[in-house]
């Protein structure tokens, strides 16, 4: 994609990674981007320029803890989400997370596909989304039509209350023809308020985690006994059908993307915490 002009990160002209070129640290606990704005994303270049393992620091062992202060916001916002294959292995469908669109790229050979022969894009219908933003992730190819799983994100100081008022919601979107003219429906055929109680993260003591919270690049955003930590926040990231035809939707914790079992609990500093991830699963 990026090889070929379908950016799914910053441009080759955004800044190098690294402190005070791609990012700012904001204390411990946020960073910030830096270098003019992308215009596939409105946010500074900083958004989509992503380190190596070495800029970043990163260990060779996946045991050992880290801090990866510019990552840590890019979870569900740069490179890819979703794929799927048509049935007749023609069509690979491919969400970028990057600038919020779906692509359509034609293969050469369904049967042993070696090479792209057309590309085409496609954005999703406008969403209001009060707070947030309109953010993809989850794609499903069935009974020839598209499904694009996307939530209303909360990321710009959103709320949410169980039972109440909330800038949290999940959608889906369905695309007719995605073989032939491929046009998206302008109504989400599932409009869900993310206002729900939901089952804990942490239940042997609280409980926590008991509900959706908007998106968060703050770190110090946790709730439980220490070191012990939750903070749910939905990241719409897969959609499947059972047999009897219901779409089954996973909704997954962002928080446990950007956090870890056991790692440094901020951007900077060592102390160690135990991310409890609290996705859900939903039925239709």
């Amino acid at each position: 994609m990026d090889a070929n002009g379908y950016r799914t990160r910053a441009a080759n002209t955004a800044p190098t990674y690294g402190a005070g070129s791609s990012y700012n640290l904001v204390g411990s606990t946020q960073a910030t981007y830096l270098g003019s704005v992308d215009p596939l994303t409105g946010q500074p270049s900083g958004l989509g320029v992503i380190g190596t393992n070495v800029q970043r620091g990163l260990s060779n062992s996946a045991t050992t803890p880290n801090n990866d202060p510019a990552a840590f916001d890019q979870v569900g916002k740069v490179s890819l989400g979703g794929i799927e294959i048509s049935d007749d292995g023609k069509y690979l469908f491919v969400m970028n997370l990057y600038d919020r669109k779906l692509y359509r790229l034609t293969l050469n050979d369904p049967f042993n596909p070696t090479s792209v022969t057309a590309v085409i894009a496609y954005s999703l219908p406008t969403q209001n989304c009060n707070s947030g933003v309109l953010r993809p992730f989850a794609l499903k190819y069935y009974n020839n039509k598209i499904y694009v799983g996307a939530v209303c994100s909360g990321e710009n100081g959103g709320s949410n209350t169980v039972g109440g008022s909330t800038d949290l919601y999940a959608f889906v979107f369905e695309m007719t023809d995605p073989k032939g003219t491929a046009t998206f429906n302008s109504t989400p055929i599932i409009n869900q308020a993310l206002n729900y109680a939901k089952d804990a993260a942490i239940n042997w003591t609280g409980p926590y985690g008991l509900q959706w919270y908007p998106w968060t690049k703050n770190t110090a955003d946790v709730l439980g006994p220490d070191p012990n930590f939750t903070y749910p926040t939905p990241m719409f990231t897969d959609i499947e059908f059972n047999s009897r035809g219901d779409m089954v939707m996973a909704i997954a914790d962002r928080s446990g993307y950007q956090k870890s079992p056991s790692n440094n609990n901020n951007l900077s500093g060592g102390s160690t915490d135990f991310y409890n991830a609290g996705g859900d699963i939903r039925a239709q």
